[in-house]
This record gives C-alpha cells, structure tokens and sequence, in this order.
C-alpha cells in the first residue's frame, strides 16, 4: 500500500514508513478498539455517529483519548488523501507496554495509527450461512478481537458463502460484518441492541430512513 496516507500517534506519514512496537497491547492482547469511517463523493458519511461510538468504545475500555483531537485527525487524513470515495480506518490502543503483561500500567499512554484507502461503493447479493455466535460476551464495544468474526466467515468462504448470520442460543444476533434485518409483509425487523450486538452507524441510518418512508 505504498503512498497510503496514514497517521500514527499525531503523526501524518505514509502507511509503509510506519513502525509500530510489537509491545503494542493492540499486538500482545487487542486491548484496542477501532472504526471504520466512509467518505462519499467528498462527504464523510455520519462523522458524528463514529466518532461518538469510538468515545464510548475508548470509554468502556478507560483508554484516556482525547476523542476532539482524533476526530480532526481523521479529517485532516481524508484531506490529504485527496480521494473522492473511500474510507479510514481508525484504531486506538490502551498503549506500549515496557514488557507484555497482563496488568497495564495507569499511567501508560494511549497509541493512536489510522489510515485511508479509496473504496468503490456497490450493492450485490450474498450468499449468506447460518452460524453459532462464538464471539466475546461485549459485542457492543468495537474492539480490535474479531477472532470469532474471522473463523466463521472464513468457515463461510470455505461453503461458498460471502457472510454469516450469528445466532445465539437460537436468537439471531448480527453478521460477521453486519447488522442483519428482514421484512416480513409490511414490518421490517432487526435486533434489539444488547451487549451482543455492535451498533451499527448504517443500522441506524437505515432505520432512519424506513421511519421516514412509513
């Protein structure tokens, strides 16, 4: 990805010429949360409702993140991107441990790296597989530990399909990168929002636009 713009600890740079410790607790433990924040036609898409969710995320972590500073770092990395469509990807971590251990030091400083990339919008149909929910019991936070996500979606590819849908104790939960709804007649159904499902910023914009469709 040579010449991707990219950001690390305040630091504007390319992705390729960024070094990160292996001691980052993002590495040793994904003590670390992140967001994906699209931009459209020169339009960031929902900033507020990223950047709020990543202050909650960084918040039930107790990661001490100045959550004003980051949101324009975020923007100053799509201006110097200069791309029309795409998308950030944002990831802060609790910090640099001095050696790995299970029990952070209080006083440890946040580490913060990001980057951008074009993206092409499109819709398509999927192939969807029904799947066990094998992830962590807080889902709601939108933590960098998607190991869960990543075997069954895998396991998905292996069966020719492009995504899951999880359930737990026979309650549909989410996708492995989705929120899921349905419509039955004239009702359109999704999830309630509980520690097992991430709130998702396109579930609430969809949301919002089927009310205001009635």
């Amino acid at each position: 990805m040579e010449n991707t713009h990219a950001v690390h600890n305040g630091i504007f740079n390319y992705l390729d010429e960024i070094k990160i410790s292996p001691l980052s607790r993002a590495y040793t433990f994904s003590d670390s949360v992140y967001e994906v924040i699209p931009f459209y036609n020169f339009n960031i898409i929902a900033f507020d409702e990223h950047i709020t969710r990543l202050d909650k995320s960084c918040n039930s972590l107790s990661f001490k993140a100045d959550i004003e500073k980051i949101a324009m770092e975020i923007k100053q990395l799509i201006k110097k991107s200069n791309l029309k469509n795409g998308y950030v990807y944002y990831q802060i971590s609790r910090g640099i441990d001095p050696i790995r251990s299970h029990m952070f030091d209080a006083n440890i400083q946040i580490e913060t790296f990001g980057y951008v990339v074009e993206h092409a919008f499109k819709s398509k149909t999927l192939k969807v597989m029904l799947c066990e929910d094998l992830r962590w019991q807080r889902c709601d936070i939108k933590s960098t530990s998607l190991l869960g996500n990543i075997l069954s979606m895998n396991n998905a590819r292996t069966n020719g399909c492009d995504e899951v849908i999880m359930q737990k104790n026979n309650i549909l939960t989410e996708g492995g990168a989705s929120n899921v709804f349905f419509a039955n007649e004239d009702t359109v159904f999704t999830p309630a929002l509980s520690n097992n499902i991430l709130a998702g910023i396109t579930r609430e914009l969809l949301i919002d636009e089927i009310k205001q469709c009635g």
